[in-house]
């Protein structure tokens, strides 16, 4: 069962058993040996979730308007100086989308290409203690966007400033593409990259996902861009956790909806998600939908206060009688007086 075979000095090709086998089958014939099928277990390729997930990312964001890029993976230690050559200045793996994509904005507007909306999805290296042949950088999926200027050609109309709310309505058309649900957004004031009343957190099912909002215009100067810059920088893997894909449908309602507009005066300082959220708590099976359409602050409105409308659409599997949705409205309204001490605007 055993062969022992002594290769001569000037064969120096054969070294491995395969080399053999090659051998045996070259003196045999090879048109000798019967043909067979290869036998093997098989399986179709498809492409992961993951795969899935940020391809659905770079198709909506550039159906959105936006073109990607993509930045070197090395940048310089000190990300607020001048580029130099490569062998310089990307000697060091990046921790953050951040330097590339303003790096991105600053070559464009040194070229007067003043309207721009550009995002990349790619990986962040980041690591806790001495890099050791042991222990490796963590790679991490991050989506950053960068925008700067007016919209050319985008899902809004032509000219639109690109601003705070501009960017939120992207996310919010991502994250609604990808299907993810339990969404939030907090302000955001312990950031230093980001100007501290234009900013805000992205949390999805209570973890926070990314931020974004409008470049300090410190960082700005940094970088020589004498215009507003707005950015976001979002956990790629968390979306892939949180997200489904999948598309979820229900019938069409049988029966009519009501609708009630909802105008409080709260503090300024009270955020309109939690005001969003409370509803939605008190508002029982009855409650489809929530939508705010006005923010006013002005003359009619108390100095720190601000007013705040939203539509309310009831729903039920029978058509609600005017009592019943009084009951849920009035309901809706106490608990904002209660804990946010709303007024009711006239």
């Amino acid at each position: 069962d055993t062969i022992t075979v002594e290769v001569p000095g000037y064969r120096p090709d054969c070294s491995i058993p395969e080399d053999l086998v090659e051998e045996v089958a070259r003196i045999y014939g090879y048109d000798a040996i019967p043909q067979t099928l290869p036998f093997g277990a098989s399986s179709r390729g498809v492409l992961t979730a993951a795969q899935k997930m940020r391809d659905a990312i770079i198709n909506k964001l550039s159906g959105l308007g936006l073109c990607e890029v993509m930045n070197y993976s090395f940048i310089n230690k000190n990300h607020d100086e001048k580029w130099n050559p490569l062998s310089e200045e990307q000697g060091h793996m990046r921790t953050s989308m951040v330097p590339g994509l303003l790096k991105t904005i600053l070559f464009n507007h040194n070229r007067r290409n003043d309207d721009i909306a550009v995002f990349e999805l790619g990986k962040i290296f980041l690591l806790e203690g001495e890099l050791t042949p042991e222990r490796l950088a963590h790679e991490k999926w991050m989506l950053g966007i960068a925008m700067k200027g007016k919209s050319v050609q985008t899902w809004r109309q032509s000219g639109v400033d690109y601003d705070f709310y501009y960017l939120k309505g992207v996310i919010e058309e991502l994250m609604a593409e990808l299907k993810i649900a339990d969404v939030e957004y907090k302000a955001c004031k312990d950031n230093s990259i980001y100007h501290p009343g234009r900013a805000a957190y992205l949390y999805v099912q209570g973890q926070k996902a990314g931020v974004f909002g409008e470049l300090h215009p410190t960082i700005a100067d940094n970088y020589g861009i004498d215009d507003r810059v707005y950015i976001a920088e979002i956990d790629v893997d968390i979306l892939i956790a949180a997200g489904t894909g999948a598309i979820q449908v229900k019938p069409l309602p049988k029966f009519p909806a009501a609708t009630r507009d909802m105008a409080v005066v709260v503090s300024e300082t009270v955020a309109a998600a939690d005001l969003e959220k409370t509803i939605w708590e008190v508002g029982s099976e009855l409650l489809s939908d929530v939508r705010i359409f006005d923010v006013y602050q002005g003359g009619q409105i108390v100095s720190g206060s601000k007013s705040i409308a939203f539509a309310l659409t009831f729903q039920a599997d029978r058509t609600l009688t005017v009592e019943e949705v009084n009951v849920v409205y009035d309901k809706i309204f106490g608990a904002l007086a209660e804990r946010y001490a709303a007024s009711m605007r006239m």
